[in-house]
């Protein structure tokens, strides 16, 4: 049986739209990029950690400094609305891939 349809009816139902975001490690990896990128954060940031500079390199590395970084993030909301804003990020995103990875790092010792 075939229903028709007033002409210029629109459907009620709507597809729900489902963001698709990135992994864990590569939410971390844009996080830490985005604080390379913004010296002032980038001097907060190690002054807050105790790294060094150089020590950045080998932190996308270390899943120990990746889950800094994202700690740096969650701690304080304004930066993490502006990094998840800057890269289309959905803000919990953040908060799960801390929580990811910091399983991920329980498991692995």
């Amino acid at each position: 049986m075939q229903f028709n349809r007033p002409s210029g009816h629109v459907s009620r139902l709507k597809k729900k739209h489902i963001d698709k975001q990135p992994p864990a490690e590569e939410i971390a990896a844009m996080a830490l990029q985005y604080l390379a990128d913004d010296a002032e954060l980038l001097s907060r940031f190690l002054a807050l950690t105790g790294l060094a500079p150089g020590d950045l390199r080998d932190a996308s590395s270390q899943p120990g400094s990746l889950l800094a970084v994202l700690d740096f993030f969650l701690g304080f909301e304004p930066n993490l609305l502006k990094f998840a804003e800057a890269n289309n990020l959905n803000p919990e995103s953040v908060v799960t891939a801390r929580s990811i990875l910091s399983s991920d790092e329980a498991h692995s010792d």
